[in-house]
């Protein structure tokens, strides 16, 4: 791809922790320092034809199924129940502060390895676009209601990513446009978050 004359090549969601993320098996793995070797390896012949990498860094949130983590119960927005019977707890503040940990981590390694760039995934419904969404988020606290309060969390984790990785280094978000739903985000919406975070973010997609 990168011989062809691609500008930039994008490998995928990552393993951010084993705790209750995931969603299913196909990540590639930023949590074990020995991966780096092959990262770094694939990110040097993607480089050799001037090709930029990415890798995705998302949190499935109430997605999320024990079965591919620690046996745990998914987190998000708020405490609810899926169709699959999986219950689903709220998220703490102890949560937040570790969740961004964890992509703060992952984002660190994607720059260890000799990626250029990460993409935020903040849109359809996984735990941080879950956050932005008023059809998910029915919290009442500091983190819902409005989308100042709605973005409040989301823009912790971007903080910590972009600490982590430095002034130079380039991350992507990307939103829901719209939840195409009545209630839901709208465009307006999704026009205000990116203004919330423009200070932060290098690229956004919808």
């Amino acid at each position: 791809m990168a011989k062809g004359g691609c500008a930039a090549i994008h490998m995928g969601e990552v393993i951010m922790d084993r705790k209750n993320s995931l969603a299913h098996e196909d990540h590639l793995n930023m949590v074990d320092e020995y991966t780096l070797q092959n990262m770094n390896t694939f990110n040097e012949y993607a480089h050799t034809f001037s090709a930029k990498t990415s890798v995705e860094l998302n949190h499935s949130g109430h997605f999320a199924m024990p079965q591919f983590g620690d046996g745990s119960d998914p987190m998000g927005p708020v405490e609810m129940d899926m169709p699959s019977g999986t219950h689903v707890r709220q998220l703490t503040e102890e949560d937040m502060e570790y969740v961004a940990h964890i992509y703060a981590k992952a984002a660190n390694m994607a720059k260890r390895c000799g990626c250029d760039m990460v993409l935020m995934h903040m849109g359809h419904g996984w735990l941080l676009g879950g956050f932005l969404s008023p059809l998910i988020n029915k919290r009442t606290d500091k983190y819902g209601g409005t989308n100042e309060n709605r973005m409040r969390f989301p823009r912790m984790v971007l903080e910590a990513v972009r600490k982590a990785v430095g002034p130079d280094f380039i991350i992507e978000a990307r939103l829901s446009g719209e939840d195409c739903v009545p209630g839901g985000i709208q465009i307006e919406d999704s026009i205000e978050y990116v203004k919330m975070i423009e200070d932060i973010v290098d690229l956004v997609h919808f």
